[in-house]
């Protein structure tokens, strides 16, 4: 995971890190395949300042979309 230096210093980038991986570990029931997925998260100068509530709620939303639209296509190339 890499967090830019536009984020903040090295203090400030893990803790983003952290979140985002925190958020991700608990996110990791959703999907219930098992099914393999790469994901890259973008965090901007703003994510330093966010709830760990917000970046879980904003990932959750993002998936829970993604995971429809497989159900929908039945593909992993699903929009």
């Amino acid at each position: 995971m890499v967090v830019s230096k536009r984020v903040g210093n090295a203090v400030v980038r893990n803790k983003v890190k952290r979140r985002f991986r925190e958020a991700m570990r608990n996110l990791a029931v959703l999907d219930g395949s098992g099914t393999p997925l790469d994901i890259v998260l973008l965090a901007g100068p703003d994510t330093p300042q966010a709830a760990y509530s917000e970046i879980y709620s904003e990932l959750r939303g993002v998936l829970e979309k993604h995971y429809a639209a497989l159900r929908k296509y039945g593909s992993r190339d699903a929009p």
